[in-house]
């Protein structure tokens, strides 16, 4: 699936979070029985979330609150897709 995306990041930035987003959902997509691109993409976004948060947790930094997470996420998708 292609997507037209801009944003302040580089071309080859965006690219490689794609790349890795696109390898989660692989991943999910071999290891289970789900066909939903929607299921997969939410239990990516799932294990992309815990990684964030198992790497700020041994960063010693306090987790994101549910509020700080939602913004975030509503500023990327309002930068990123067109």
């Amino acid at each position: 699936m292609e997507y037209s995306l801009k944003g302040v990041e580089s071309p080859e930035y965006v690219e490689r979070l794609a790349s890795y987003l696109d390898s989660k959902m692989r991943e999910i997509s071999e290891n289970s029985s789900l066909v939903s691109t929607v299921k997969i993409a939410v239990l990516a976004a799932l294990r992309i979330a815990d990684e964030l948060h198992q790497e700020r947790k041994a960063q010693g930094l306090p987790p994101l609150s549910p509020e700080e997470r939602i913004k975030g996420l509503i500023e990327i998708i309002d930068k990123e897709v067109d």
